[in-house]
């Protein structure tokens, strides 16, 4: 065999293999799942500087499968492919024959040298996408024939223990995406999550090793989060699979659950975790969402990615399912294998059955938080550093405290950092929620006499933050209105003066914890306020906000949101125009102010700049760079529709039930 024939048309090469995958975890994963595929026992990842080298004892292949398999792609898979005498059947988690070009992924070229038992030598055949990217039907790849296949590995790599009797070697040079001895672990994290854990049980003959020297393998079998999760509801599986997988959980938080739409067709668990953290990798990747897999490799990284639920943040929800579709002809999987295929019936019911045990879940979830010991609801700790709000709390009796706790938890037990203004914002809100529903009770009497009524309404009204609070409340339902506004704004791409006379208007939208005490909006033509000319500016300063926490007036540079190809933000033209602004409020306090602000830093100035989520994805990372030099801070509408609704969807119990 001198040569073999690819079939590489139609630019399948670009399509499945170079523009597949942007990381390299799931393009290594794809050249795992090959060597499973024939039939491995040890699968080797070698990286040294920026090279990699995989190695696998599997089957190897002889001239015709070389020519019929590998060289093929869109096809289905041979069942009959060679089976070793002494192993069980392996299901196949490739199909379609085009987990190879993912090695275009990790570079622009690599080899592939491989032998079956019956090949005296080995294989060698470099494949090159420039090459390989044709509009030609066919690419005819020369083969040559290796006795020893240590002279194919890079010199920077050390000789390691190779298969004499057949196997696969691909040698990858000049990696696009570096990894480090920092990125190691992650790394390996992100391969094994590749990965079902049930599908490599016990009986499962497969080894992956991460650099040859290793001794212990990519544990394959629980994946690294496994150890932090609190909650598990599951489906398909026993009680006793789910003890052995997560040990460490509670008895009571174990909960198995009916499903129709997921009998016979999945099996898996969803689950909850502490905290975020919990499912980053060392180097803060998230696995947060619930992977589903097909014949043990991943096919959806997570199957709520575009149908996320408010109630409870996804950063703290994770689950791993097996798929088994009802029909095996249909790839349920689109074809750029960016997840499954939403518009096929048997995808939509997975969905479903789905969606209602992470519904149980949620449920569960909430009332395991709010249960928990106070020292780890760090937010209450937070708020007890506040004097007055500890004596409020503890006023309470048991079913206020128990109220307080349950609306602080859905306020504060969420991703992100709470800062000191935050919670002197939010808790006399929730204060006032508590408290106007004590004064409802007390206004009927409740049995109470006159002396217990008068008792309870002192101790009330004693409470210094309950006038604030009350003040508070008056306006959350009118804040929610203007939250609303907004969000049509955007789904319906206003002009951006609408936007901007939206945010002048209401500018705690930008920063909730803002005590502001002006801001302006400028004109078409001039903005009276700088003294400074704007009509043959292609940027105009749209809002200037004054606050009580900054010595400084704020800028705002807002873009409106329009879904169009050419709406992408001139970030140099923003940063000039802010910073001249910078210059101009800092010459204009200059001359007005009885202090000396001719020292100042210009970037002591705070300046925003808002745009659409659209937007944002079209600013380059050198455009990023420019921002962050420039201390200019970027906010999209749906950061500010996030945070605002978070803010104060949970003060609005207009038409909430009752509860205890």
């Amino acid at each position: 065999m001198d040569s073999v024939d690819f079939q590489v048309a139609l630019g399948a090469v670009k399509h499945f293999g170079k523009n597949l995958y942007t990381s390299n975890p799931p393009a290594i994963a794809e050249l795992i799942a090959n060597a499973w595929d024939a039939y491995a026992k040890k699968c080797q990842i070698v990286v040294v500087d920026n090279e990699m080298v995989i190695i696998d004892d599997g089957i190897g292949m002889t001239d015709e499968e070389l020519a019929d398999r590998y060289a093929k792609s869109g096809f289905e898979k041979n069942p009959n492919v060679r089976k070793p005498s002494d192993m069980d059947p392996r299901a196949f988690m490739g199909k379609k024959g085009i987990g190879k070009f993912s090695a275009f992924s990790l570079s622009d070229s690599y080899t592939i040298a491989t032998k079956s038992e019956q090949d005296q030598d080995w294989k060698e055949i470099v494949l090159d996408y420039d090459q390989l990217y044709t509009d030609k039907m066919v690419y005819q790849a020369k083969v040559e024939h290796v006795p020893d296949p240590t002279i194919l590995l890079p010199q920077t790599i050390d000789r390691p223990e190779l298969p004499t009797k057949s196997g696969t070697i691909i040698v990858l040079p000049n990696l696009k995406r570096a990894i480090s001895k920092a990125t190691e672990q992650s790394l390996k994290d992100l391969i094994a999550k590749r990965f079902s854990s049930s599908y490599f049980g016990e009986k499962a003959d497969f080894q992956l090793l991460f650099n040859y020297q290793e001794v212990t393998p990519i544990n394959l079998r629980e994946h690294f989060f496994y150890s932090k999760v609190e909650s598990v509801y599951f489906f398909g599986k026993t009680l006793a699979d789910m003890k052995l997988l997560f040990p460490h959980v509670k008895q009571e938080n174990f909960v198995e659950v009916s499903n129709d739409k997921l009998s016979g067709r999945a099996k898996g668990w969803l689950g909850s975790v502490e905290k975020p953290a919990d499912l980053q990798t060392e180097n803060e990747t998230s696995v947060s969402g619930v992977s589903v897999y097909i014949h043990g490799k991943i096919a959806d990284e997570n199957i709520f990615k575009n149908s996320a639920d408010g109630r409870i943040p996804n950063a703290y929800l994770v689950g791993e399912v097996d798929f088994f579709p009802a029909d095996e002809k249909e790839d349920p999987v689109l074809s750029g294998r960016e997840g499954l295929n939403h518009e096929l019936e048997s995808v939509q019911s997975l969905k479903a059955g789905l969606l209602k045990v992470r519904g149980q879940l949620i449920d569960g979830w909430n009332a395991m938080r709010a249960k928990r010991p106070e020292e780890q609801q760090d937010y209450l700790t937070k708020i007890k550093e506040n004097p007055s709000y500890r004596e409020v709390f503890s006023s309470y009796d048991e079913k206020e405290k128990r109220h307080f706790t349950d609306l602080a938890e859905k306020v504060f037990d969420k991703p992100g950092e709470k800062t000191e203004q935050d919670i002197n914002i939010l808790a006399p809100a929730i204060f006032q929620i508590v408290n106007d529903k004590t004064l409802s009770e007390v206004s009927t009497g409740l049995g109470k006499t006159t002396e217990e009524v008068l008792e309870l309404f002192s101790k009330l009204f004693n409470v210094a933050e309950i006038n604030h609070a009350l003040r508070m409340q008056s306006n959350v339902n009118n804040r929610l209105s203007i939250i609303n506004e907004l969000e049509k704004f955007i789904k319906g791409e206003e002009v951006e003066k609408v936007f901007e006379k939206h945010l002048a208007a209401n500018p705690w939208l930008i920063n909730p914890s803002w005590d502001i005490r002006g801001s302006r909006v400028s004109t078409q033509d001039h903005f009276s306020y700088l003294n400074i000319d704007n009509s043959e500016a292609q940027v105009r300063t749209d809002i200037i906000v004054e606050t009580a926490q900054d010595l400084f007036p704020v800028i705002v540079e807002i873009k409106r949101s329009k879904k169009t190809n050419y709406s992408c933000p001139d970030v140099q033209a923003i940063q000039g125009q802010i910073n001249k602004y910078r210059k101009g409020i800092k010459e204009h306090l200059a001359k007005t102010s009885q202090s000396s602000f001719g020292g100042m830093n210009i970037f002591d100035i705070k300046a925003f700049f808002v745009c659409g989520i659209d937007e944002k994805n079209k600013i380059s990372s050198d455009d990023f760079s420019i921002l962050e030099t420039n201390k200019i801070r970027l906010l999209t509408y749906e950061d500010l529709l996030e945070v605002a609704k978070n803010t104060y969807s949970v003060f609005d119990i207009s038409d909430r039930p009752e509860s205890d």
